[in-house]
């Protein structure tokens, strides 16, 4: 039997990638929202958006060994 953590870390990465492809596309809309409108509530959201985008990526940069920390040790 395949000792590991099966498709857990890969399923995982691929959600925190759709996570953050989400908030970039969710800061575009506002940013051009706030480019149509000119309101101010639009560019706060796609500011907030865009700091959102950066914590995913650093989550998702932190899971670089995350196969290996499930892997049990012998």
């Amino acid at each position: 039997m395949a000792r590991g953590p099966g498709p857990v870390a890969a399923v995982h990465r691929i959600l925190i990638v759709a996570a953050l492809a989400c908030a970039l596309v969710y800061a575009g809309w506002e940013g051009m929202h706030f480019g149509e409108t000119g309101e101010a509530l639009a560019a706060a959201r796609a500011a907030l958006a865009v700091m959102v985008a950066i914590a995913i990526a650093v989550y998702l940069r932190s899971l670089r060994d995350l196969g290996e920390k499930l892997t049990p040790r012998e």
